[in-house]
């Protein structure tokens, strides 16, 4: 067998968007939204499935700007580069503000938003209870809610994370427990993250939609095995504050290499 690799130096880019929070006693508290950017062929599934969803949520975000709304926290929204050559691009991002995500309220990863025609999801131990609250308040098109149609599929049809049916020790819907293998990785494993036993600072969920669903925050329930490559690559990041109705937007620019 015969191997050829390219191991020449890459340039990345992360882009992010944010909005400032007003409540002087949260607006550090971010909520961030992310997800890589790059793919292996076309991408259609994985990622973009899930950044034409995060997408939609910042255009739903820009109206409310222009209505007036302000949000009390900071809301940060990521593009990642390099996911899948070892999650680069969010790892950069990570150690470079480990500082404030110590004060993240949450991180929400929206790798692979469409996958197949039913609802899963994976999450933290603290945000499992609130992602099940949630989807009891989103109608599913297959009738009833979300939430009950995924108690139905969870019954009787295999999920992506177990191929099989999840044979629930409750009456409650089962939600898988992240690992590791898309861009919560970094958010959950560095110091803004806590040990299983203390209070959270920077929960992660991972939310699948089903094809047809109408909700807004998808995610890889299971990730993918974990990848790596010899290629090395430089990181930067570009940051853009996103503007009131009647400001001008800044750009700005800052390096990190990774070898």
């Amino acid at each position: 067998m015969h191997l050829e690799q390219d191991v020449a130096l890459r340039t990345i880019w992360d882009v992010t968007g944010t909005i400032d929070g007003t409540d002087p006693a949260q607006k550090e508290d971010w909520v961030v939204a992310g997800n890589h950017r790059d793919a292996w062929v076309y991408g259609a599934v994985d990622p973009n499935s899930g950044t034409a969803a995060m997408l939609e949520t910042v255009h739903g975000l820009g109206e409310l700007l222009k209505q007036g709304w302000k949000p009390q926290r900071r809301i940060v929204i990521c593009s990642w580069d390099a996911e899948e050559e070892g999650l680069i691009g969010s790892t950069e991002w990570a150690e470079q503000h480990e500082t404030h995500l110590a004060h993240a309220v949450a991180y929400f990863n929206t790798d692979v938003g469409v996958a197949g025609p039913n609802f899963d999801a994976a999450a933290v131990p603290s945000l499992k209870q609130f992602v099940r609250e949630v989807t009891k308040e989103v109608a599913s098109p297959k009738g009833g809610t979300v939430y009950e149609q995924w108690k139905a599929d969870q019954a009787t049809a295999p999920t992506r994370r177990s191929r099989k049916p999840i044979e629930s020790t409750d009456s409650d819907v089962h939600i898988g427990t992240l690992g590791s293998g898309s861009d919560y990785t970094p958010s959950s494993s560095t110091s803004a993250s806590p040990p299983p036993t203390s209070a959270p600072k920077a929960p992660t969920a991972s939310i699948t939609p089903s094809s047809t669903t109408t909700t807004g925050s998808p995610n890889s329930p299971t990730p993918p095995s974990s990848t790596s490559s010899s290629r090395p690559a430089s990181s930067a990041s570009r940051s853009s504050t996103w503007p009131t109705p009647t400001s001008s937007p800044t750009t700005t620019s800052s390096t990190a290499k990774r070898s």
